[in-house]
């Protein structure tokens, strides 16, 4: 009964392929640090720019929870790297905001070419979160690329 109703939302608003259940099994095998889980479902056709019901995408899972080997894994299976989520915020975003700012998971967003001035609905990049949460390192690094 789920399956259909989704299929029907689907239909409704336009939208041609979505699996939430699928999705929202992908977004918490990423939190949970469960690489294999991560690369199981993406050979099963687990989509790496779905949405989870929070309007959030894998890459910000994995920047925020600093999952820097699904950073990598998810940019070569063609995660969009500068996707923003409902509210706005790229897996950059996340990384300062959510993520401590660790050098090992902005460098890696950075060198996929992220765009580092997109702003969220807050009006804030994610140089603006790093200032907000005295990110010294992340701040360097951000000023520098």
């Amino acid at each position: 009964m789920k399956s259909i109703m989704v299929i029907l939302i689907c239909l409704m608003l336009g939208t041609t392929s979505i699996n939430l259940s699928v999705a929202g099994e992908l977004h918490e095998a990423i939190s949970k640090g469960e690489i294999n889980r991560v690369e199981v479902l993406i050979e099963k056709g687990s989509d790496v720019n779905a949405k989870d019901e929070n309007g959030s995408y894998p890459l910000n899972y994995a920047a925020a929870y600093n999952r820097v080997d699904m950073i990598h894994l998810l940019l070569k299976r063609g995660a969009e790297i500068s996707a923003q989520s409902a509210v706005g915020d790229t897996a950059l975003h996340c990384a300062t905001r959510y993520g401590g700012g660790e050098i090992a998971t902005i460098k890696p967003l950075l060198d996929a070419g992220v765009i580092k001035e997109l702003k969220n609905t807050e009006g804030k990049t994610a140089l603006d979160y790093a200032k907000d949460k005295n990110q010294q390192e992340a701040i360097k690094l951000l000023h520098s690329q």
